[in-house]
């Protein structure tokens, strides 16, 4: 999207149960937003599980579905009444939360695009989050604010300031081989206070979607916090049924019980990155437990002649591990291509050598192998009723921003 382009508003429609004092904080509003586009953490961070309407909903997909619309749509209700100038003091909060988390600009890029400092951009950030829980609390019964207690006069949260700071890069990541690095990482530790780790890993597990050395750092940690606490510690990890894996610590607290502090501090970094940590505890027995997202992710063809086209879609769908792109500059390829590949979505230009991209579609269509495949259109010409009529899920316009490609692509799964 560009500095002046704004989507048509839609009215912010919530449907959900009245409960007693549902606690949740700007920071839970701005963690739901850094995963926007990542089903799976979405589904399952603070925000979704406070909201009883989208925490009932039992698939993954369908409740990241409702809470992204609830999102979308509160940020919608920022935009000043009256058109105001992009990045004006009126325009300010709407224009950040659209640059940062709608299109995926980091902070300093959001910083240049409205000529701001940095430090700038991120107060405005923090302000747009406060106004943006304020819409939510608006329209959602029995939700409260969760006070942030407050940090002595004239000083600031030292790690709340860090934290705001660590944007993740999620990528694919081979959590076993991770867990093997961290090991070797606290080996020194290990061999110094003479304690033993067992390791109990499952064999073929999927890969997962984090920051990888945020997941790092937060796996070092939680084995440091366990060694110093036990002689004897054992480190599980294995798949769970719904998309995700689990790593747990299981000791017991016989030197000394775990630090709290760092514990605290952990948590806040590991629900910041869209994870879970858990502490269970039986007497001196204690049980550390981060669930980690799996990926699976939806292969998308795109059919287009020209290379660049290809590298800028590849762009917009790289800040998140949901998407995998294959690209296709030969249109005569893609029949077979889509009955090897079976691609969640076909992104298909018009306008090729050797076969156009109506031809395409229609044989597309026409096949049974891949007459069920969702097909976005893409073109210079602007004739989205053929496009309807021939069997397209979506017509696009060029050129297209990261935000309409993502918003096609998410149309075309829900509807799968």
């Amino acid at each position: 999207m560009c500095k002046g382009a704004r989507a048509a508003a839609r009215p912010l429609v919530v449907g959900v149960s009245v409960v007693a004092q549902l606690s949740i904080s700007a920071d839970h509003v701005r963690e739901a937003l850094e995963h926007l586009y990542e089903s799976v953490p979405l589904a399952s961070c603070a925000l979704a599980q406070a909201l009883p309407d989208v925490a009932s909903i039992p698939d993954v997909r369908a409740r990241a579905q409702k809470l992204r619309g609830l999102l979308l749509d509160a940020i919608e209700l920022l935009r000043p009444a009256r058109e105001a100038r992009f990045g004006s003091r009126a325009s300010r909060s709407y224009d950040v939360l659209n640059l940062r988390y709608v299109e995926g600009l980091s902070v300093a890029l959001v910083a240049q695009e409205l000529d701001l400092s940095e430090r700038q951009a991120y107060r405005d950030l923090q302000r747009a989050h406060e106004e943006l829980l304020a819409i939510l609390r608006s329209y959602v019964p029995g939700l409260t604010h969760a006070a942030t207690p407050p940090a002595a006069a004239g000083q600031a949260d030292p790690l709340a300031q860090e934290l705001e700071r660590l944007v993740p890069r999620p990528k694919n990541l081979d959590l076993a081989a991770l867990l093997r690095s961290a090991l070797e990482a606290v080996a020194p530790l290990v061999q110094r206070l003479g304690a033993c780790v067992s390791c109990d890993v499952e064999e073929k597990l999927p890969p997962v979607s984090a920051d990888e050395g945020i997941l790092r750092q937060i796996v070092i940690q939680m084995l440091s916090l366990a060694i110093q606490a036990s002689a004897a510690v054992i480190v599980r990890l294995c798949a769970l049924p719904r998309r995700a894996l689990r790593l747990s610590l299981e000791f017991c607290e016989e030197r000394q019980p775990v630090r709290q502090a760092p514990l605290e501090a952990l948590m806040q970094l590991a629900v910041r990155q869209g994870l879970q940590l858990s502490v269970g505890r039986e007497g001196k027995n204690v049980r550390l437990c981060l669930q980690v997202p799996a990926v699976e992710p939806h292969l998308v063809l795109v059919v287009e002649d020209n290379e660049g086209a290809i590298e800028l879609y590849r762009r917009y769908l790289s800040q998140s591990a949901e998407w995998q792109l294959v690209g296709a500059t030969d249109p005569r390829a893609v029949y077979d291509m889509a009955t090897h590949l079976r691609p969640a979505a076909i992104i298909l230009d018009i306008m090729m050598p050797r076969l156009d991209g109506w031809s395409v579609l229609q044989l597309l269509r026409a096949q049974p192998a891949t007459a069920r495949i969702p097909v976005i259109v893409c073109s210079v010409f602007d004739d989205p009723e053929l496009a309807a009529v021939l069997g397209a899920r979506v017509f696009l316009k060029k050129p297209i921003s990261q935000f309409e490609l993502l918003a096609a692509l998410r149309r075309c799964l829900e509807e799968l």
